[in-house]
């Protein structure tokens, strides 16, 4: 029963807080709520006539996989990935402050997918977790085939399992890998960084139509080499890297790959 003036307004979910931020099928009195607005307007809330049950708000997401962790205090959020694309509003609150529990994807959202001619590698952001913490998962169908890369060990997520980690310094990062099925791309390309602006983590994606020599390096302002984030060769297909920029201070990179005869520059901005 919720409409807005000007119609449309609304672009999240409703988010509730309950050691962690969960989707709401009911606004209950008294509660407070969290809901993404793209302007200035009313958000009307209809309490007339009987209450309706409303349908599980996770219904739509049952055809992806689920990851699920969980801290040391019992704080758990809920992250969905897989290889069927899905439409839908997937982003969370802004991150809350600091003391307060929150996991989610550095694209903030709790929805990761990618399509069949896609690769993706997604950092997971941890928010004042109490170690050790748990990392289960729940595969669906075999949908996606997907890998947890813990510094520098990687874990197949098939089927169900769980994983405690202990240190804090370990970053976590979510590998999407495309169906084999899946088009090779026509042409090279060096995609736009994704979020731009980042902090501290951001994903580069880039297409190789055939196996070649790659080299993708990130410059500072002044050209200075800052980072070396492929050297080798790789084989035919869609690509991404993750870029960890913590260390590093805010202001504008350049990132440049080298293919064969093949070279692209594209500039992203780091803001702490």
């Amino acid at each position: 029963g919720v409409t807005s003036i000007p119609d449309g307004i609304v672009k999240s979910q409703f988010f509730g807080y309950d050691g962690g931020y969960t989707t709401a099928g009911f606004l209950d009195p008294g509660k407070g709520y969290w809901v993404k607005s793209d302007g200035p307007g009313q958000i009307i809330l209809d309490a007339s006539g009987a209450a309706k049950k409303a349908p599980p708000v996770t219904e739509h997401l049952e055809a992806l996989n689920k990851l699920i962790v969980r801290d040391a205090s019992g704080n758990e959020q809920e992250l969905y990935y897989g290889t069927n694309e899905i439409s839908g509003k997937y982003e969370l609150p802004p991150t809350p402050p600091k003391g307060i529990f929150d996991v989610r994807y550095g694209s903030g959202k709790y929805v990761e997918t990618a399509s069949r001619e896609t690769f993706k590698e997604v950092p997971i952001q941890l928010s004042s977790v109490r170690y050790p913490l748990t990392i289960i998962w729940h595969g669906v169908n075999n949908n996606g085939a997907g890998n947890l890369r813990v510094a520098d060990d990687e874990y197949s997520l098939d089927g169900e399992g769980e994983l405690i980690l202990h240190n804090p310094n370990s970053g976590i990062i979510l590998r999407l890998e495309r169906s084999m099925t899946g088009d090779l791309p026509q042409e090279f390309a060096l995609g736009q960084n994704y979020p731009n602006p980042f902090n501290p983590s951001t994903l580069i994606e880039y297409a190789l139509p055939a196996s070649e020599h790659i080299n993708l390096t990130v410059y500072n302002m002044l050209g200075q080499k800052v980072k070396t984030l492929i050297d080798q060769r790789l084989d035919a297909g869609y690509k991404s890297v993750s870029f960890d920029a913590r260390g590093l201070s805010s202001g504008m990179y350049f990132y440049r790959i080298t293919a064969g005869s093949f070279t692209d520059v594209k500039k992203m901005l780091l803001l702490k």
